[in-house]
């Protein structure tokens, strides 16, 4: 189980996206790597789906921004906590499909005679981080740019 993040990018997550990145590049050298031994590997790269960990998301990151040091989030102000805590709640809450379908496509690939390599579950899944990837780098960090609730730099207190 890797997610969607394995294949694209965005602001405000590092860290998640890029242990889903190395998971799917671990993934697809173990894939070529048993190919000679017959054994398949496949991924599955979900978006956002109502699990508990997209219900909590909301809570923990305000746990979170609690315990960080008091000089770092001056240094961040509150603006940005709160454009973060609503991107990271309530923006994934409202893109977030039925858990069930992953369910579903789960037991599908286990039953199928013969598995794709990948399955992306959910039509954002499917689509979106698949035609960035065709766009150049400038034009994808501009949607991204377009699309952000904001980034550190432009939501930072400024003296």
């Amino acid at each position: 189980m890797v997610s969607m993040a394995g294949l694209g990018t965005s602001a405000g997550s590092s860290p998640y996206f890029c242990s889903k990145h190395a998971v799917e590049a671990f993934s697809s050298c173990l894939r070529i790597e048993m190919m000679s031994f017959n054994i398949k590997v496949i991924t599955f790269n979900p978006s956002f789906h109502t699990t508990d960990i997209v219900k909590n998301q909301g809570p923990k990151f305000r746990k979170d921004w609690e315990i960080v040091n008091p000089d770092i989030r001056k240094q961040y102000g509150e603006k940005y906590f709160e454009t973060m805590h609503r991107k990271s709640s309530e923006l994934i809450i409202r893109m977030s499909w039925d858990a069930a379908i992953v369910k579903d496509q789960l037991v599908a690939s286990i039953e199928a005679h013969n598995p794709k390599p990948q399955y992306l579950v959910g039509s954002d899944a499917k689509y979106m981080f698949i035609l960035l990837r065709f766009l150049p780098t400038e034009i994808v960090n501009m949607i991204h740019g377009l699309r952000s609730l904001g980034t550190p730099a432009t939501m930072m207190k400024t003296k």
